[in-house]
């Protein structure tokens, strides 16, 4: 039971590489980013404001922190991951997203002083040396993008997306265990701030803010 639900998980995970870049084809990253987790904010905020109000009852150094926390998880990571996406394969997409553990590994160490014994070095040293046979093959319109040598920046940008995704599950950690708020409050805000930030950055480039749906509903055939 408990393996199938893992299984599960990975599954509905992967699926979001692939229904991403179905709706690239139709909307920008930045839309994308910005309306979707606004939505996702707004609708876990509704939840707590009917179940628990007082949720929302924090200190300024608090919210800072639910700020900081939707900069990173949110706005920077789904904006290169969607960015980089344009250019990948979901498939590409997806297996440099497993440079996740490599990241935590060193965030752990960072902010908790978690340390590596050789068994998971040599671990992660194998799983590394895996990841040059798929960062030596480009394909489509990647080949436009190339930055260093092997490297391309859509690449680069999924390789940042993630970074920025484990480092916000860490800075997750932190603001629900050392500045006690919810981990739906957090979620739902960090949410609604990431949106808005990425809206904000998205009303610079088109009028601000009717005219900036209808242009990209216009513009993409939405």
């Amino acid at each position: 039971m408990a393996l199938g639900l893992v299984v599960l998980m990975y599954a509905l995970w992967s699926s979001v590489f692939s229904l991403g870049k179905m709706a690239l084809a139709y909307s920008p990253p930045i839309f994308l980013t910005g309306f979707r987790m606004f939505l996702a904010g707004v609708l876990i905020s509704l939840y707590l404001v009917i179940a628990k109000r007082s949720a929302f009852k924090l200190t300024v150094k608090q919210y800072l922190s639910i700020g900081v926390l939707a900069f990173f998880s949110i706005y920077l990571t789904n904006i290169l991951e969607f960015w980089g996406l344009q250019h990948l394969t979901a498939a590409k997409t997806c297996f440099l997203y497993s440079l996740s553990p490599f990241f935590a590994a060193f965030f752990s160490y960072i902010h908790f002083k978690e340390k590596m014994n050789g068994r998971k070095w040599l671990g992660l040293l194998i799983g590394f040396i895996g990841f040059f046979p798929v960062l030596l093959t480009q394909t489509g319109s990647e080949d436009l993008f190339n930055a260093f040598s092997f490297l391309s920046w859509p690449t680069l940008a999924i390789m940042g997306a993630a970074l920025f995704s484990v480092y916000g599950w860490v800075l997750l950690r932190v603001v629900v265990k050392d500045s006690q708020v919810s981990p739906l409050v957090a979620n739902a805000g960090s949410m609604m701030l990431g949106g808005i930030f990425a809206l904000q950055i998205l009303g610079t480039q088109y009028p601000w803010p009717l005219a900036t749906l209808d242009r990209c509903c216009r513009e993409f055939s939405l």
